[in-house]
């Protein structure tokens, strides 16, 4: 996967790797036909201790919604961690440390990284 990156002195694209999926993420419920399903996707924490492979956990929610019920719902969460190249780090591309903003956002990255651990 490649993905455009800000990064001075102007944007460039970096090439990012899948690390893992988590295993609980599984489909809770089926999108029927007629039915439009889309994501919402967060950075919900980046991992910078080990320089050369910086680690990227990704939150993506599955929404659907049924025109006719007016009505939408998450189906589903993922996680994803992803890296990017240890040369694009070498080349100057910097990794933010990403911290939650609100009391919700840091919930859920506890939550998360409680069940990283176990």
């Amino acid at each position: 996967m490649v993905v455009e990156v800000n990064a001075k002195p102007r944007n460039h694209r970096v090439e990012i790797h899948y690390l893992w999926l988590d295993s609980q993420s599984r489909p809770s419920q089926q999108v029927d036909v007629g039915n439009f399903l889309h994501f919402k996707s967060c950075v919900l924490y980046t991992e910078l201790e080990n320089p050369a492979q910086p680690l990227i956990n990704v939150e993506v929610g599955a929404h659907v919604t049924r025109p006719e019920l007016r009505c939408s719902e998450v189906s589903n969460k993922f996680y994803f961690t992803f890296t990017v190249r240890s040369d694009a780090m070498t080349n100057g591309l910097k990794i933010r440390k990403v911290v939650p903003a609100t009391e919700e956002e840091a919930r859920r990255v506890i939550e998360r990284m409680d069940a990283e651990s176990s």
